[in-house]
């Protein structure tokens, strides 16, 4: 998890100072949240001799914790969301100078597909999920670890629990991760050779239209999509048991 962290900030760039600041109002969003268990303290601590001034002390609580939520939350958005798709902007744009520059030869059928692939499909799950993954995972081991530090000074017993669960949490999303990625590979060759075949297949319709003739479901490119459905099964079927033991 954290090496997984670590790769998205070296591909950063010029947007890792964002990302850093929204890491850090992603922590403190999870502090304000935090801060409603406060509120649910001082209510049973006084629950004997419940008075209005006590009440109103759990209110002001509340929406300390709530404004301070909705604060910092608005900051990470602002500083970090976004930052995944400038990030693949740029290497986009990069990529696409690079290909200015590059021999004809190099755009051979087989380099189209991976290059398509890499563009699309590749490009946009990255944009897509790299904040949403950094942002998940911080957000959910901070609040975490602010709970588990807070109920030690009530229940060190319960803190304690809750201390190996959260480990053991951890540990079953490492091996979630490995094993999603042992299959990963598979898939992007999968996807590599359907993006191939795709293009084989569409610069050959007026081809077979002329000559009228039909591939049928038995062509390159519809074993091409089963490949591709069956790497993602294979993919999915290796995380779903880690996945059921973590939820």
């Amino acid at each position: 998890m954290i090496k997984t962290i670590r790769r998205i900030l070296a591909i950063a760039g010029k947007e890792k100072p964002r990302i850093y600041l929204g890491i850090l109002c992603n922590f403190l969003k999870s502090m304000s949240m935090a801060v409603m268990l406060l509120a649910v303290f001082v209510v049973v601590e006084n629950l004997e001799h419940l008075s209005r001034g006590v009440i109103l002390q759990a209110l002001y609580i509340l929406i300390g914790s709530i404004a301070g939520r909705f604060l910092f939350q608005w900051l990470g958005d602002i500083s970090m969301s976004a930052k995944g798709f400038d990030m693949f902007r740029d290497y986009r744009l990069a990529i696409g100078e690079k290909m200015k520059s590059a021999p004809m030869g190099y755009f051979s059928e087989q380099r189209l597909g991976t290059i398509q692939t890499t563009l699309t499909s590749t490009v946009v799950e990255l944009e897509q999920y790299s904040m949403l993954f950094i942002t998940d995972m911080t957000g959910g081991i901070s609040m975490a670890v602010i709970i588990i530090v807070c109920m030690a000074f009530y229940s060190p017993l319960m803190s304690l629990l809750s201390l190996v669960g959260l480990l053991a949490g951890l540990l079953v999303m490492n091996r979630l991760i490995h094993a999603a990625a042992t299959h990963t590979v598979k898939v992007q060759e999968a996807q590599e050779h359907l993006v191939t075949q795709s293009l084989e297949y569409i610069r050959g319709i007026a081809v077979m239209r002329a000559f009228c003739r039909n591939e049928g479901r038995d062509g390159a490119v519809y074993e091409a999509f089963r490949e591709r459905q069956q790497a993602a099964l294979d993919q999915e079927k290796a995380s779903l048991p880690l996945l059921r033991l973590y939820t």
